[in-house]
This record gives structure tokens, C-alpha cells and sequence, in this order.
């Protein structure tokens, strides 16, 4: 166990400020598009294209990696989110940051797709949920760092945009300058939704509506946030403990998984989520402090759920 986390601190480093740049970015958009007018429904489309990239990537991304390796592909992919970014301020048109989102999309996707492959080529079964439960506390941390920035100056400037670019750049380099030995790689076999349900139907259900409230709550939330006029100090606390949750209860949850069925853990984590977001939905937000105990809690417990599920598909 040891011996695989030493190995994979570039990959663990270099993934950290990704995500900071990631978290900053994300917050950064949803607040500056609502301060330039567009509205709930555009933004909402514009954010989409985030997730239109993903999934082009997740077709495209592990054919690159199989011809020209791990280390490569992150570089080329990590440039392209770096240029992104920086043309959001220049165009503040929907229609063009629809097509940035698809690129940078297109871009987090395929190095989440390095990554973690990675890490599945060096984890077992008995220390899986441990390994990725690290990777996605120190993904977290890392998210939470980045939408603490957007404190930092107004998101009218362009300051927070050149700053996002910087962090992104700076986070190829420890892994292309790593020593470590990557694994080799082939490209998996392409298999259809159908095929995919019938080796894990809880797997695949699980990560699909994780994804749809997790993407919800990533993109909207700062928005909402902007909508109800609170200040960007505290829409960035509210990310925060949103994504800070997962930093304290990723661990405990990820040794349970291993110790006890997946499934049963699992259910207990999404039965607990949707108890907290229907207290979310009734909590006024003049009642702050509550309100921030609360959305901690849920993201504690609800972000796990997308390791877990991928814990318990790579089981078989």
C-alpha cells in the first residue's frame, strides 16, 4: 500500500493543482455569467458543454493514451485547458463559451481518464476503495483551495482568469518530468450501456445519477448563489463545504467498502443524502451557519458515492 502511494505522488501532485484550477473555474463562470446577464437557461446549456466534453472524451482519450502514453496525453490535455480558460473573458458570448466548456470538458475528462486508470493498474482489490478514496480526498482538498480563490478579487476582472490558467499549466510538469515507471496501457474493449449494466447494474445506475446531481451542483450552485445576491466570500464557503465534506468522510467510507458489501454501504450513503437535501430545501438561507453544517454533510456523504460505485464495477 505504501509502496503504491510513493509512486503515484506526481500523478497525486499534479492532479491537486488541475483541480484547483478546476474549482476556481467553476465557481468563476457561473458567477461572471450571471453578473454579464445571461440567463438561468443559458447558463445552464453553457455549463452543459462541460459535460458534452466529457463524454466525447471518454470515447477519444483512451485511444490516445494506447498510441502515445499517460505522461503525453496529460500534457497535451492539460495545454488545452490552460488556453480555455483564458478565452472566457475575451468572447463573453454563450454561444462561445458553450464550445470552451466542450473543450475544457473534453480536457478534465481525459485526464481524470489517465488518472485513474492509473491507479486501477495499481491497486488490487483489497486496497482499491482505500487508494481511490485518497485520490478523491486530495481531488476535494484541491477543489475546495481552488473556489476559495474566487475571494481573492472581483470576478468582473480578469485577474481570476489569468490566475486559473497559470495554476492549470504549472500542473503538467511533475508529471512529465516523473521518474516513476507509468503503466503500460491498452485501449479497453468498447462496451455498449447494455453490456456495462449487465456486469454492474448498480454500478452504472449509481455513477449516472450521481453524476446528474453532483453536475448540478457544481455548475448552479454559485449561480444560485449570485441569484440571492450573497457576496462572493460567501458563495466560495458554500463550494467550500460542499466539496470539504468529502476531505473528512471519503477515508472512513472507503475503509467500510472494503470491509463490508459495497452495495450495503452504498445505500446507506444514498439514503442519508437524500435526507440532508430535502433539510437543504427547507433550510432558509438567512439561517447560514445551518445551512453550510448541512450542505458540509451532504457532500461528505454524497460525493463518495460516485468511488464506491466505481470500486464496486472495477470488483468484477
Amino acid at each position: 500500500m505504501f509502496h503504491s502511494l510513493t509512486s503515484l505522488w506526481p500523478l497525486f501532485f499534479g492532479l491537486s493543482l488541475i483541480l484547483i484550477g478546476n474549482g476556481l473555474q467553476g465557481s468563476l463562470l457561473g458567477v461572471r455569467a450571471t453578473y454579464e446577464g445571461f440567463d438561468n437557461l443559458t447558463i445552464g446549456i453553457v455549463i452543459s458543454g462541460y459535460y458534452w466534453g466529457f463524454l466525447f472524451s471518454s470515447l477519444i482519450t483512451p485511444k490516445m493514451v494506447e498510441k502515445v502514453g499517460h505522461v503525453r496525453v496529460f500534457g497535451a490535455l492539460t495545454a488545452i485547458g490552460s488556453a480555455c480558460i483564458l478565452l472566457h473573458p475575451v468572447f463573453l458570448e454563450p454561444f462561445i463559451w458553450f464550445f470552451l466548456r466542450v473543450l475544457t470538458g473534453f480536457s478534465y475528462a481525459g485526464m481524470y481518464i489517465v488518472a485513474e486508470s492509473w491507479l486501477n493498474h495499481i491497486s488490487t482489490n483489497k486496497n482499491r476503495g482505500q487508494i481511490l478514496s485518497i485520490y478523491f480526498i486530495i481531488s476535494m482538498i484541491s477543489l475546495s483551495v481552488g473556489q476559495l480563490l474566487l475571494g481573492l478579487t472581483s470576478p468582473l476582472g480578469f485577474e481570476l482568469f489569468i490566475l486559473t490558467s497559470v495554476i492549470i499549466s504549472i500542473a503538467a510538469a511533475p508529471i512529465l518530468i516523473t521518474a516513476s515507471r507509468v503503466p503500460d496501457y491498452s485501449a479497453p474493449e468498447n462496451l455498449s450501456l447494455i453490456k456495462m449494466y449487465r456486469v454492474s447494474p448498480l454500478a452504472i445506475i449509481g455513477v449516472g445519477l450521481n453524476g446528474i446531481s453532483n453536475s448540478m451542483i457544481f455548475g448552479m450552485l454559485a449561480v444560485w448563489g449570485a441569484l440571492n445576491e450573497l457576496e462572493s466570500n460567501n458563495i466560495a464557503l458554500i463550494l467550500v463545504c460542499w466539496s470539504s465534506g468529502p476531505i473528512f468522510l471519503q477515508w472512513p467510507i472507503g475503509i467500510l467498502s472494503d470491509i463490508f458489501d459495497r452495495r450495503i454501504v452504498l445505500m446507506v450513503c444514498a439514503l442519508t443524502s437524500f435526507i440532508l437535501v430535502l433539510l437543504l430545501w427547507f433550510i432558509n438561507i438567512d439561517n447560514f451557519k445551518t445551512f453550510l453544517i448541512i450542505i458540509f454533510l451532504y457532500g461528505g456523504i454524497s460525493v463518495p458515492i460516485y468511488s464506491l460505485c466505481i470500486s464496486y464495477a472495477n470488483d468484477f
